[in-house]
């Protein structure tokens, strides 16, 4: 299913434990194929990832809309720290509203 937002297109996709996509990928796929689209996938996981902050964040920062790697390090450098190891928090916590008071 397309959704929209700030007059973009975008798909989601969800993958179950084993990492199989679980809501229709080939669907996906071919919707975006017969719009002849090149479009960019964010794939996330884990409890404190969440396609809508990614959704809030490029509704106001529309300038990084098409630049995954830099909302990826605006994202993992203002996230809050667990205080546990790397491997297993990751980056930590994301902080939307220091993700966007940061640029």
């Amino acid at each position: 299913m397309t959704n929209q937002l700030s007059g973009f297109r975008y798909w989601e996709l969800q993958f179950d434990a084993e990492g199989r996509a679980v809501n229709g990928s080939g669907q996906i796929v071919s919707e975006i194929q017969l719009a002849g689209l090149r479009d960019l996938f964010v794939f996330s996981h884990g409890w404190n990832n969440d396609t809508s902050m990614a959704a809030a964040f490029l509704s106001i920062r529309r300038e990084f809309i098409g630049h995954p790697d830099d909302v990826k390090r605006i994202f993992t450098s203002t996230a809050t720290s667990l205080g546990r190891e790397s491997y297993f928090q990751g980056h930590g916590l994301v902080d939307l509203m220091r993700a966007i008071q940061s640029v």
